[in-house]
């Protein structure tokens, strides 16, 4: 019975091999083709992911480098305007300047000429006042009247010959 229960033991053993084969090709069939084919979709959709957030980093990579030329053009734009506002309010500076110094001397000048036209009127008014006094002081020397005019002639010629 040793032999029989040895050829059992075989026949057993083979079945149990036959029924494992079995099983892993059933459970391969059923659930191993199903988990890789939801790992796999799994691994295209990590990869599509990946792949678009590789995408959109280096838009914003590209953006950041956009903005910042841009930045630096505006930068660069507003540093020009600032020095041509400077040019134009010193040019601008220098105008007024020069139009006031202009203006100034324009003003005396013609005070200078408003002075002069006051120093002659006030030598032409002392002259008169002179000669008044003189005309007094000679009547009262002579206790005679003179003629206004002959005053004022003698007392021109004298004036004219000083200043000739």
């Amino acid at each position: 019975m040793e032999g029989f229960v040895l050829s059992q033991a075989a026949t057993d053993l083979i079945i149990n091999i036959l029924n494992i084969i079995l099983l892993f090709l059933i459970v391969r069939a059923l659930v191993y083709k199903p988990v890789r084919k939801f790992l796999d979709q799994r691994a295209a959709r990590v990869e599509s992911i990946k792949s678009e957030a590789e995408k959109a980093l280096q838009k914003a990579k590209d953006q950041e480098e956009k903005y910042q030329k841009l930045s630096e053009e505006n930068t660069e734009r507003c540093n020009q305007l600032l020095r041509e506002a400077d040019k134009t309010a010193s040019k601008k500076a220098e105008e007024i300047i020069a139009e006031a110094k202009k203006q100034g001397d324009d003003y005396l000048k013609e005070q200078r000429e408003k002075i002069a036209h006051e120093h002659e009127d006030m030598l032409t008014s002392m002259q008169d006042e002179i000669v008044d006094m003189a005309v007094g002081i000679s009547e009262q020397i002579l206790k005679r009247e003179v003629s206004e005019s002959d005053n004022e002639k003698i007392v021109r010629e004298y004036f004219a010959a000083k200043n000739g």
